[in-house]
């Protein structure tokens, strides 16, 4: 969502909210990396930052759980607010943010442990 400059030559606002399916504990431990080389600050779930002359902040909403059937998945709705930064610097910056938070999306392998299997041959 770009929001556009109040007066010519002042850079936008642009500010947007996601949800993202991860614990407070998955995006404590994420953040660093997520952050590159970006100088930040945390204020309990608020992540200020500068990005090149800018600001962002970064919100944390409350961890949520949605509910299919049996399975729980937990979320968070994770709103960015970037002031006085460029949008091709804000495209980058989300670009790297969103690949190091990716790894949450890759399928978990799996074992499968079969108990007293039933053999053909014992049927």
């Amino acid at each position: 969502m770009n929001i556009p400059a109040k007066n010519a030559g002042e850079l936008p606002d642009i500010a947007y909210s996601r949800e993202m399916g991860l614990t407070h504990a998955d995006f404590w431990r994420l953040l660093p990396r997520a952050m590159g080389d970006h100088p930040y600050t945390i204020d309990n779930n608020i992540v200020r930052a500068t990005v090149d002359a800018g600001q962002l902040e970064i919100t944390l909403g409350q961890q949520e759980v949605r509910s299919i059937a049996l399975l729980r998945l937990p979320y968070s709705v994770v709103s960015f607010a970037f002031t006085g930064v460029e949008e091709s610097r804000q495209l980058a910056f989300k670009a790297h943010f969103d690949l190091h938070f990716q790894l949450l999306n890759l399928p978990v392998k799996s074992k499968i442990v079969v108990v007293n299997p039933v053999f053909p041959d014992q049927v």
